[in-house]
């Protein structure tokens, strides 16, 4: 029995992976890029928005609060320029890179 449910779980892993990994069109377009984007990228950077705008928001009232939105939001872009350096090792240029 904890074998079928290891199975089970291994293989929704997988598929969400390859669900993340997949090419978005549609935010291919919306980005701008000359390349296709993958779901993974589009998802890191709607978080990263909504990281730094909530610390935006929160710095007039809370600064602990701004600060843990800010390390979350560097945090976000590093493992962006991490993923899109993995996918981009033939020189073209990342999304928040200046190569």
């Amino acid at each position: 029995m904890k074998k079928k449910i290891k199975i089970r779980m291994a293989r929704r892993a997988l598929s969400i992976k390859a669900w993340l990994d997949a090419k978005s069109v549609t935010g291919s377009f919306i980005m701008g890029e000359d390349g296709p984007v993958t779901r993974r990228e589009v998802l890191l950077v709607n978080a990263i928005t909504l990281f730094l705008m909530a610390g935006c928001l929160s710095a007039d009232s809370s600064l602990l609060v701004a600060a843990v939105c800010v390390i979350i939001f560097g945090l976000l872009v590093w493992r962006l320029n991490i993923v899109s350096e993995k996918q981009n090792k033939d020189g073209k240029r990342g999304i928040c890179t200046n190569q």
